[in-house]
């Protein structure tokens, strides 16, 4: 123990100190590597594999990705595709720039939607985002 802080007391000296002979660095460096390797305390430990707790993680990352994003996106987008399914004529419904109006006839691409008295406006089947229940008003 005393050798290695010879050693180390050595390496960390200012560049101003005298130099140590190549003869003596050998014996000082033989010396601290036999006790350290009969007593076992010098051995670096086995490098650990990682490659299970990466793939740990990147699979709780993937399922907080879909159980926050995908799976509610996907329920919406079902719940969307339900309501327009179930629209018929005479269903008051909103669009999505904000238009209330009656369903006048429907296609397989549009709706006919009656907005005023005489005025009747073809819209696209996906611009619909609500049907009104005529009950909650």
């Amino acid at each position: 123990m005393q050798v290695f802080t010879l050693v180390f007391a050595q390496a960390t000296t200012s560049a101003a100190a005298p130099a140590v002979s190549a003869a003596s660095a050998t014996q000082t460096t033989a010396t601290t590597q036999q006790p350290a390797a009969a007593s076992g305390a010098g051995k670096t430990p086995p490098p650990q594999n990682s490659l299970p707790m990466t793939g740990f993680m990147l699979l709780a990352m993937f399922a907080v990705l879909y159980f926050f994003m995908i799976r509610p996106q996907n329920k919406q987008r079902k719940e969307h595709e339900n309501l327009l399914a179930q629209l018929k004529a005479g269903d008051r419904v909103v669009t999505a720039s904000g238009i209330y109006g009656s369903i006048v006839s429907v296609s397989d691409k549009s709706f006919m939607l009656r907005v005023a008295d005489n005025a009747v406006i073809e819209i696209a089947r996906p611009a619909v985002t609500a049907k009104i229940d005529e009950a909650k008003k």
